[in-house]
């Protein structure tokens, strides 16, 4: 290889693609502009904004997380949609390195609003799996992008460390990588780039897996390239937990991981602490996320999540006012009668607890045999118990 900075020619004498480069620039030169908009109406598909909810619910403010993403976006992983662009103000690309393909659709109308479209790639809710379509590890592929600038050179060598800014879903990281200079781009290395996600979600995966669950982790499959990997995958909140929790369990190969991956989604379910609303509005973006999805049976998965996740409930226990009162109420049905005089009404109702309301780890160790009745059976008492075990 030269010394000198390489030409796109050059590039494409080697085989590495430059296709995508004017059209990537671009889009990230109109994110900088103010006159950009989202395309809030809904088409007919009714399928254009089903992301928008999981950024909202998510805390970002959808146009603003939109402009920083294309700002971001690298020639590599974009792909023309050709027939798309039915006007010659459009612009449209996916970003293919996901499960499913982001689709970017930008009207630039020259002294008008810059209106930009944003939501999964798709026809009437189907999408096609880039896992299926990328099968291939390609991180020695040598790729063009787009960086912030260098930080060292090695002299009269074309051989620098670049700082690049990268996105893939709700992360965004500050990458230095090695790379060679071509114009007004660098050539990279992909897996460079690529491994710190991909290490980012299998981290987090294997602490989820590891934390509580009595499986042998060595029979899991991790993830290996970006494309089996979603979107909504890239955060540590609980949607995009469930979100990675299922795009695990597609990647397993056989039949004991992926009872493994169910065992280890279910049990996230199980120990979500929600309140009835909360639980209802999981449900619903939930649904509407997976509107659009590549899983044949997501139907089935959404039915185990909506099932598992009802079958929690948190105590709502009514303790009485003063120590005179002998009624305490659990939910407005349970109600149980407690008496100084009768401590096995305390057993009754920590058991109760317990056994009804799936709390499987107890916070506080209960030796009630060697606590002195005037302490272990007093309505305050059973308030601390009630609270140690995080019920409100």
């Amino acid at each position: 290889m030269s010394d000198m900075d390489y030409t796109y020619q050059e590039l494409n004498s080697m085989g590495i693609d430059t296709s995508m480069i004017a059209v990537c620039k671009k889009i990230r030169n109109l994110a900088k502009l103010d006159n950009v908009e989202l395309d809030e109406t809904m088409h007919w598909s009714g399928l254009n904004k089903h992301l928008f909810n999981y950024l909202l619910y998510c805390g970002y403010n959808v146009l603003d997380y939109i402009k920083e993403y294309l700002k971001r976006l690298q020639p590599y992983m974009i792909e023309k949609k050709n027939t798309q662009e039915v006007k010659d103000t459009f612009i449209c690309v996916i970003d293919k390195l996901y499960r499913v393909s982001v689709y970017i659709k930008i009207d630039n109308n020259k002294n008008k609003k810059i209106i930009v479209s944003f939501h999964e790639d798709n026809i009437r809710g189907v999408s096609r799996s880039n896992a299926a379509l990328y099968p291939r590890n390609r991180a020695d592929d040598f790729v063009p992008i787009f960086a912030e600038g260098w930080e060292s050179q090695i002299v009269n060598k074309n051989q620098y460390v670049v700082n690049v800014l990268m996105q893939r879903g709700l992360l965004s990281l500050n990458i230095h990588v090695s790379a060679k200079k071509a114009q007004d781009v660098y050539i990279v290395r992909r897996g460079e780039i690529e491994t710190n996600f991909i290490n980012y979600c299998n981290d987090y995966l294997t602490s989820l897996y590891t934390s509580n669950l009595d499986i042998d982790f060595s029979k899991i499959e991790l993830f290996s390239i970006l494309q089996q990997i979603s979107f909504t995958s890239y955060n540590k909140d609980t949607f995009s937990t469930i979100s990675l929790l299922i795009d695990s369990l597609c990647v397993q190969n056989d039949t004991y991981s992926k009872r493994a991956a169910d065992y280890a989604l279910v049990t996230f379910i199980q120990n979500l602490k929600l309140t009835t609303e909360q639980k209802d509005e999981l449900i619903e973006l939930l649904e509407e996320r997976f509107s659009v999805s590549s899983i044949k049976n997501i139907s089935d998965i959404l039915q185990r999540i909506r099932d598992n996740l009802m079958l929690v409930t948190v105590p709502q226990i009514t303790l009485p006012e003063t120590q005179t009162d002998e009624i305490i109420t659990i939910n407005g049905i349970k109600t149980l009668e407690f008496s100084k005089s009768e401590p096995e009404k305390v057993n009754e109702i920590l058991k109760y607890i317990q056994e009804h309301y799936d709390i499987k780890q107890t916070p506080i160790e209960l030796n009630l045999t060697e606590i002195s009745k005037d302490t272990a059976y007093s309505i305050d008492f059973i308030r601390e118990v009630i609270k140690e075990y995080g019920i409100k």
